[in-house]
């Protein structure tokens, strides 16, 4: 896995510097030692993968999480192919001059969401799950923009403004900063029509799933202390966590991500059905229907899941 250069500047390196130290009876740092690292950390993922397979209840929850990664990127691929012919906007909806196109913008950030979707899964699968929350919090942040974006058209205009560090700084905190996602999330939820009620359980469950993410990106030491620990799969135990492994805390990060996944997809499709009267029938067929059809299926096998059938 090392580049043959580092590994030859490497050998000098040690060669120089294991004559410089007193190793006080214990054998001195060589390359062999540094491959055992290499060693260990990919047996590491190696046996991660194999334990969540294995493991009926996480094989489950990583599956339904696939399909939603699945349905996020069968959505970003039929916006970014149909953004030059008919789309879910117009190609004017930001301006007169068509610069830039609103359908090209929304593909750029649908991709960006659908790497973010598998890199989430990819962290999980190697036992890296702390990795994976941090993850998560940029991927709800990423889904109520978007979401806010796609129905403000002021909002979008003046996201697309933004051409330097300071202003896409300042921008994000103008449009999303000081709980502006939660109070517009619940502004779109009205005009929609959604009860009262679920509203109320969105806003609050929005508000502590950001809450508890938020934890593992500002590492506070009670975080931070569980992260570096994993939670056995089988046994209530904890064991010393240096290189990762399959955790079962992962089963939250996955059910967070199909939870915050579907509510993506379920307003995206209603901001762009109901609010901009976007007939998807009439759309090119690319994967509009597959992403429909997916966000179904892991509908499907919530309700089974609640109910003991899956």
């Amino acid at each position: 896995m090392m580049n043959n250069k580092v590994r030859s500047l490497l050998k000098t390196f040690l060669t120089e510097k294991n004559h410089q130290f007193t190793y006080l009876g214990r054998s001195k740092l060589t390359l062999r030692k540094i491959d055992e690292i290499t060693k260990i950390n990919t047996y590491t993922r190696r046996a991660s993968s194999i334990t969540i397979k294995n493991h009926e209840t996480a094989d489950i929850d990583f599956s339904i999480a696939v399909l939603v990664a699945s349905a996020l990127f069968t959505l970003s691929a039929s916006v970014s192919k149909s953004r030059d012919i008919k789309s879910i906007l117009p190609p004017h909806w930001i301006s007169i001059e068509d610069k830039p196109n609103a359908n090209f913008v929304f593909s750029v950030l649908l991709n960006q969401l659908t790497q973010l979707s598998f890199s989430l899964l990819e962290l999980i699968d190697k036992g890296f799950d702390n990795g994976a929350r941090i993850l998560l919090r940029s991927i709800m942040e990423l889904t109520w923009q978007i979401l806010i974006l796609l129905f403000n058209r002021e909002d979008l205009r003046i996201f697309v403004k933004a051409d330097s560090f300071d202003d896409v700084r300042n921008t994000w905190r103008l449009l999303f900063g000081n709980q502006r996602f939660s109070k517009k999330l619940d502004r779109i939820e009205v005009e929609l029509k959604v009860d009262a009620d679920i509203r109320l359980n969105l806003r609050n469950r929005r508000l502590d799933a950001y809450k508890f993410f938020s934890e593992s990106v500002h590492n506070g030491f009670i975080t931070a202390m569980l992260d570096s620990m994993q939670l056995d799969f089988e046994k209530d135990t904890l064991n010393t966590n240096f290189l990762g492994g399959a955790c079962a805390r992962s089963l939250d990060t996955l059910r967070a991500f199909v939870q915050s996944g579907m509510y993506f997809l379920d307003m995206f499709f209603a901001i762009v059905t109901q609010y901009h009267g976007t007939d998807l029938e009439v759309l090119p067929e690319l994967y509009w229907k597959d992403s429909l059809v997916l966000t179904e299926c892991v509908r499907d096998c919530i309700r089974k899941r609640i109910s003991g059938d899956l």
